[in-house]
């Protein structure tokens, strides 16, 4: 079997390259934060987040299947002196999966976390390339394209890995957008299967 854990904390150590400002994990109740409130919960209030407004699809309002609904980590663009960089924030507690055996718990937790700092990885790496972020004077974003870029990004990297379980599980996730009602949802699934 994978071991998730062993290659999360390589992971975050190596970035997969990426210049991140950090990676933190936090309660649930810091995550549900607004930008700032997360910034200082972790030190960084002298850091100004940036907010982007969304051209095409926004994210509905109730999620069907979508991962969104169970989102474990989040990007925040932030500037100082001039200086954009970003902050990752995980989920430190990961709800328990009931098909999983509780001796395997642990390897869960690590490959959904895992799974998640890939997604936000991937955001850091389309921002800094401005693939589907701008960072004009009005900052924008194409949301759909955004996060089919940051699956995708996760994806890659798991298939090139060989992490399967990960990756399968990802793409199941995934997958169940395919039956979707919300445009956001089918037009990602879309997106991620080209």
């Amino acid at each position: 079997m994978y071991n998730h854990k062993k290659i999360l904390d390589e992971l975050l150590i190596t970035r997969n390259g990426i210049h991140v400002n950090s990676i933190h994990f936090v309660s649930d109740e810091i995550f549900d934060k607004n930008e700032s409130e997360k910034l200082l919960s972790v030190g960084l209030d002298s850091y100004e987040p940036i907010y982007f407004s969304v051209e095409g699809s926004n994210y509905p309002e109730t999620t069907g299947e979508q991962p969104f609904l169970k989102r474990e980590g989040a990007t925040i663009c932030v500037k100082k002196d001039l200086k954009i960089e970003q902050v990752i924030f995980l989920k430190n507690h990961v709800q328990k999966e009931l098909d999983v055996p509780i001796e395997l718990q642990s390897d869960w937790r690590s490959m959904v976390q895992l799974c998640a700092l890939l997604h936000e990885l991937g955001h850091v790496e389309d921002m800094q390339k401005s693939i589907n972020f701008s960072l004009s004077e009005m900052p924008s974003v194409k949301l759909v394209e955004a996060e089919a870029y940051a699956h995708t990004y996760a994806l890659n990297y798991l298939n090139n890995l060989g992490a399967s379980i990960a990756r399968d599980t990802l793409s199941g996730s995934l997958y169940k957008l395919i039956n979707s009602e919300y445009e956001f949802e089918k037009n990602l699934i879309q997106l991620v299967l080209k």
